[in-house]
């Protein structure tokens, strides 16, 4: 009898502690979700959100600046430089676009940027 209650008890154990580490893993893996040879920003923290898709592409030639689309949820919140060795991505917070204001970020190949309060308005590859 006691034999089973033990086993009982650590099976729900790592039941519990499985159900932990699953609820937990999405949200590390999102910055992971970007696909190669491309740069993201997540509308939440830590690769979090909504995800928006920046194709080297559709940003260059380099040093162009891009200004970002709204997000409705109230802008972009972290992001993944992405564009390969060489490439850095530069995260501007005027919020009047054209890269003005502070370079909040940048940057590099598997590089990473959160921040709860501020968002970047426009993006530029070097």
């Amino acid at each position: 009898m006691l034999k089973r209650i033990i086993a009982r008890a650590l099976v729900l154990l790592v039941l519990l502690t499985g159900g932990v580490v699953a609820i937990s893993a999405p949200a590390s893996a999102a910055y992971s979700d970007c696909p190669a040879g491309q740069s993201c920003l997540w509308s939440g923290e830590n690769g979090a959100g909504t995800r928006l898709n920046l194709a080297f592409s559709n940003y260059d030639p380099v040093g162009t600046c891009h200004d970002l689309p709204f997000h409705p949820v109230g802008g972009w919140h972290s992001a993944k430089g992405g564009f390969g060795s060489g490439y850095s991505l530069l995260l501007y917070s005027g919020s009047g676009g054209g890269c003005t204001g502070v370079v909040m970020a940048t940057l590099g190949n598997g590089q990473t940027w959160s921040s709860a309060f501020s968002r970047p308005y426009s993006v530029k590859i070097l």
